[in-house]
């Protein structure tokens, strides 16, 4: 009544999905966050775009020539490519910068707007600038190093 079971291969040929030797076999969550955290920008680009196609006669959203850089970070976070790696810490750096300056700057450049519009445009600013922050400490968790510069050894 009991069948035996076939002996266990020892060749090497490895799933696509199976993880191989010397790489982390589940994707850190430090990388999970930033995957998310590009989904939500190209969300937030996305709806620009089609709220200035849709309710401002068909013009073309300055957002549509930024999409492409969010879209191929997240393909290329999502494919383990060092390049990705690199390019995403450093532009959420300055992504960072560029949310941080004007959160700060319209408190002096701007003193006759008003108080709720000043607090307004510097709540947005920090909450976008401590997302990107995020995304700038989590690739440089070791974790996601590891996941990223780890010797692929095999095939």
């Amino acid at each position: 009544m009991h069948e035996s079971l076939p002996p266990a291969s020892t060749s090497h040929t490895a799933l696509p999905f199976a993880p191989q030797s010397g790489l982390p076999a589940r994707l850190p969550h430090s990388v999970l966050f930033v995957a998310l955290v590009l989904i939500l920008f190209l969300g937030l680009l996305t709806l620009e775009i089609s709220d200035s196609y849709f309710r401002h006669d068909h013009a073309i959203a300055r957002s549509l020539f930024v999409l492409p850089l969010p879209a191929a970070l997240f393909w290329g976070i999502c494919t383990r490519h060092r390049w990705a790696w690199w390019t995403t810490r450093i532009l959420a750096l300055l992504v960072a910068i560029l949310y941080a300056l004007p959160s700060i700057g319209i408190w002096f450049l701007y003193p006759h707007l008003p108080l709720g519009l000043r607090l307004w445009i510097t709540v947005v600013g920090a909450i976008l600038c401590a997302f990107v922050l995020s995304v700038h400490l989590a690739l440089g968790r070791p974790a996601a190093r590891t996941y990223f510069f780890a010797r692929k050894t095999g095939h």
